[in-house]
């Protein structure tokens, strides 16, 4: 079996967010040494839980698409999420246009990448496994939410995996 690795990095706002967050809860942690005591608690409680949503963002955060011969997945540090040949109907470049009016509905909105749950006036309910908010490639699925990534060369993975489809 062959794959195809495409790259995916993160865009400037994602950065910036990804870095930040952690760095804060880190603060609050230090702040915990010189406040009063009874404020210490909430800092400590309020420090751990952006510690443990950066953690887990940080796991599924997407690092890598790959082409597979039966089907495209996505790699995280948890582990692939597999989208099967058998699924995929339709892969093709987000027009910028599709964006207009999306909204965050569940899921992360920068810190890692952009994964969960969005939705567009255009598009509807969608499943987001994104580094960045530019580049965007969409996968229609069989019975499913469309799948948005964000590969670095999104024609060059369109074409991939749209041959990939026609030889199967």
């Amino acid at each position: 079996m062959i794959t195809r690795t495409f790259t995916c990095t993160s865009d400037f706002f994602s950065r910036i967010v990804s870095n930040a967050v952690p760095a804060g809860a880190v603060v609050m942690l230090v702040l915990t040494f010189v406040s009063p005591e009874e404020s210490r608690s909430s800092l400590v409680a309020a420090a751990l839980l952006m510690l443990v949503l950066s953690g887990a963002c940080l796991l599924y955060a997407p690092k890598e698409y790959l082409i597979q011969s039966d089907g495209i997945a996505v790699r995280r540090m948890v582990g692939l999420k597999k989208f099967q040949l058998e699924k995929l109907l339709l892969i093709r470049k987000m027009d910028a246009a599709e964006t207009k009016g999306l909204i965050r509905t569940f899921g992360n909105g920068g810190l890692f990448g952009y994964t969960g749950r969005y939705y567009s006036p255009s598009l509807g309910q969608q499943s987001w496994y994104c580094s960045r908010r530019t580049g965007l490639v969409v996968i229609q699925l069989r019975e499913s939410l469309p799948v948005i990534f964000s590969p670095e060369d999104p024609e060059a993975f369109v074409e991939a995996a749209n041959e990939m489809i026609r030889t199967a």
